[in-house]
């Protein structure tokens, strides 16, 4: 019995080394400088003419995902060559494999012209108007169909638009 005691009479101490290395490590704060979503990786200036994101090709467990990976070349995305990049740009040049680029946690910033950006989107705003129209025409039908049978009358629709992330963009 007496072997399974603990023994309550220690204190612990709090000036581990751990704790006075915390306490001599010099605090990095700049007031100027405004905060960004951790997420948010930055990206040098792109070339004339061009867009540029990360691309995720790794989870985080280090498995690749070349689904996602090969679905973006097929798009029109390409690796960023990194002697394309300003010197003064920090980032990691590596490769891992066939893949060589500016890789960051699993990303690598790609690029592919404007003109396919443009284009795309176009595409998903044609795509997002036809899906609303067959919207508004279902609740229209069932408007028409369940008159004067409804407990709660017709149905009504609202619509707001608010804007969910503001991207900054760096003027040239």
């Amino acid at each position: 019995m007496a072997k399974n005691k603990v023994d309550t009479s220690r204190k612990p101490s709090s000036n581990t080394r751990a704790a006075d290395m915390r306490a001599a490590a010099p605090v990095r704060f700049n007031a100027s400088q405004p905060w960004v979503r951790g997420a948010s990786l930055a990206m040098p200036p792109a070339r004339e003419g061009m867009v540029q994101r990360w691309i995720r090709f790794q989870y985080a467990d280090g498995k690749p995902d070349t689904t996602n990976y090969s679905r973006k070349m097929r798009e029109g995305w390409s690796p960023v060559d990194p002697n394309q990049v300003s010197k003064d740009w920090f980032a990691i040049s590596s490769s891992t494999g066939k893949l060589s680029g500016l890789i960051v946690d699993g990303s690598i910033l790609c690029e592919r012209p404007i003109e396919i950006s443009e284009s795309r989107q176009e595409y998903m705003d044609g795509v997002t108007q036809m899906r609303t129209e067959a919207l508004d025409h279902d609740l229209e039908s069932t408007n028409r169909s369940t008159a004067g049978q409804s407990a709660f009358g017709p149905v009504k629709k609202e619509s707001s638009r608010k804007m969910m992330r503001e991207v900054n963009v760096k003027p040239d």
